[in-house]
């Protein structure tokens, strides 16, 4: 997954699964077997970059 925010471009990738019961799943794992309420996916923030700007743009970093 990617995400813009005003200073940076991030890259997300998921890891695996984290369950209502706060139980941890591989990404291959079948929470729902395990889990009685819900479960969601379990990211991890690989990549955080400026974003690239054109010469004549400047990022406002105040």
């Amino acid at each position: 997954m990617r995400t813009v925010t005003l200073d940076r471009n991030q890259l997300w990738r998921q890891v695996g699964w984290h369950g209502q019961t706060g139980a941890f799943y591989a990404l291959d794992e079948k929470p729902a077997d395990h889990e009685p309420g819900s479960f969601g996916p379990l990211w991890v923030l690989v990549d955080s970059e400026p974003p690239i700007l054109p010469d004549d743009e400047v990022l406002d970093q105040s």
